[in-house]
């Protein structure tokens, strides 16, 4: 791999944690970021991999930093930060960015899973509903069986917490 290329270590980091090695994906971006100190792009993919072993708060700041780095960034950096918030339990604060995705692009399938696990927690009954709704309208085979391969976290915690979060939402099992 040309470690200079940033797509190469995100495409590194996504390989690494789509096959459960959360540890290699975060030493190949905290590498790459040495190579490329002011690429957002690697910033992201290393707030990515910290994301999925769990280091939420460090996932945060390298968010913010890859975002002040590229202020016009795309919205997969805004639905990564909105989850590593979501993670934290900062609901409103994940729920305004999800809200600012969905603005930009309403079809953001992951900022509709976000929306209704931010209002079950919320106790937003009605918003939860509606928010189901349209991911249903999005994906319709979406299940809950989907769940660990749609958020490669590492921390079986996290997913048992969503996962239970979103049947209580009545996502279809």
């Amino acid at each position: 791999m040309d470690g200079t290329n940033a797509y190469a270590i995100g495409l590194s980091n996504s390989t690494a944690a789509s096959t459960g090695q959360h540890d290699v994906g975060v030493e190949i971006t905290r590498n790459g970021l040495n190579q490329l100190p002011g690429n957002a792009d690697v910033r992201c993919y290393l707030s990515y991999a910290l994301m999925h072993v769990g280091q939420y708060e460090e996932a945060i700041e390298n968010f913010q930093a890859a975002l002040t780095l590229n202020p016009h960034a795309p919205n997969w950096y805004l639905g990564g930060y909105s989850r590593a918030l979501m993670c934290l339990g900062r609901f409103e604060e994940s729920l305004k960015i999800t809200d600012q995705i969905l603005a930009d692009e309403p079809d953001f399938f992951q900022a509709w899973i976000h929306r209704i696990y931010i209002y079950q927690k919320l106790g937003k009954e009605h918003e939860t509903q509606a928010s189901m709704t349209e991911a249903m309208r999005l994906a319709p085979q979406f299940r809950l069986c989907h769940i660990p391969g749609f958020f490669l976290h590492r921390d079986p915690a996290f997913l048992q917490t969503l996962t239970e979060t979103l049947r209580r939402a009545c996502l279809p099992e």
